[in-house]
């Protein structure tokens, strides 16, 4: 027998139709460590042969030089621009003024610094960062050379690709025309990029059941077993709004589920998560319509950044939340 939040994934897919993305896959051959502060246990351990570090600072070169003196490197630079969700700039990125000393340094240790790593922020929200983080990055495959170290031939340009939305095609169109007019010259050149974002988004929806509901008026307060401390984080740490949810009823009689399509009346309405803070809000002013506990508000697009940055406060265990597993081709093998 289906659980309930296996018959409302079922009930979504029926009337939704899915995007299907064809990857190829490919046999890995090396482990780019992007964290630019790297423990030194984590530089000598036996796999540290496919490692290849970014570093920022002369600290992480001598950690290097010690550590793990063969690796491949590569320069990670501060995007001269960023505009998205979650920007990075302020942490990590050597400035421009930096390039030069850090590669001199890592050509004194005898170092070799492959290529050049950028990241313009998670959810970027605008492709001309992108095409700026190019142009710094193919000056300093030409710094590399002036001072005499080996042709760099490795450019990680990040990720923070949202899926499915506009902006991602723009950005597609502006990284490769910034490819195409600044790094045509280089034949041997290997891109790379990190589309966690991109793959994680889509892949997963969550469905919150209502516990709790309260009547003022013509307002509608409800609460869902899981919010801002858990799965929907993105409220407090980043302002997100999420959209309005997709509403399943739970019907008693049958003990069935079934997403309503009929017009109904709305009603202005607010959903708080479990815990007892009242930041704890995820929704005000939304228009819903008349609900009951046990139905479920489903969101999707929940993928990224959701329950992996949950917590456990006031005793609601985000890791404990389960995961149902739903594909539409029954012969697949999972």
């Amino acid at each position: 027998m289906l659980s309930s939040a296996t018959q409302i994934l079922a009930c979504l897919l029926h009337s939704q139709l899915s995007e299907q993305v064809s990857i190829v896959p490919a046999r890995l051959k090396l482990t780019l460590s992007s964290h630019l502060v790297s423990l030194q246990t984590a530089l000598s351990t036996p796999t540290r042969a496919r490692l290849r570090p970014t570093f920022d600072s002369l600290c992480e070169l001598d950690k290097i030089r010690r550590c793990h003196p063969k690796s491949k490197l590569l320069l990670r630079l501060k995007p001269p621009k960023e505009d998205a969700q979650f920007p990075l700039g302020s942490k990590f990125g050597a400035l421009k003024e930096e390039v030069i000393p850090l590669l001199r340094a890592a050509q004194e240790s005898s170092l070799d610094v492959i290529g050049v790593e950028f990241h313009v922020g998670s959810g970027a929200r605008n492709p001309e960062p992108y095409r700026s983080a190019i142009a710094a990055a193919k000056q300093v495959f030409d710094t590399a050379l002036t001072l005499g170290l080996p042709r760099m031939h490795v450019l990680d340009i990040g990720g923070g690709f949202k899926a499915c939305t506009r902006i991602f095609y723009d950005l597609v169109h502006t990284i490769n025309g910034a490819l195409r007019d600044f790094f045509s010259g280089e034949s041997d050149l290997t891109v790379i990029a990190e589309p966690g974002r991109f793959f994680a988004e889509t892949s997963f929806t969550l469905a919150t059941n209502i516990i709790g509901k309260r009547v003022r008026n013509d307002l509608r307060e409800y609460w869902i077993d899981d919010g801002a401390f858990g799965s929907m984080n993105c409220i407090l740490n980043s302002g997100e709004t999420l959209p309005a949810p997709i509403v399943v009823k739970y019907w008693n009689k049958h003990g069935d589920l079934t997403c309503n399509e009929e017009e109904v009346i709305t009603y202005p309405s607010t959903v708080f998560g479990p815990t007892c803070d009242a930041s704890d809000t995820i929704l005000r002013g939304c228009q819903l319509p008349e609900l009951q506990v046990h139905d479920w508000l489903v969101f999707p697009n929940m993928g990224a950044y959701r329950a992996s940055c949950g917590s456990n406060f006031n005793g609601f265990n985000t890791s404990a939340i389960p995961t149902h597993l739903v594909y539409s081709n029954p012969t697949t093998n999972i």
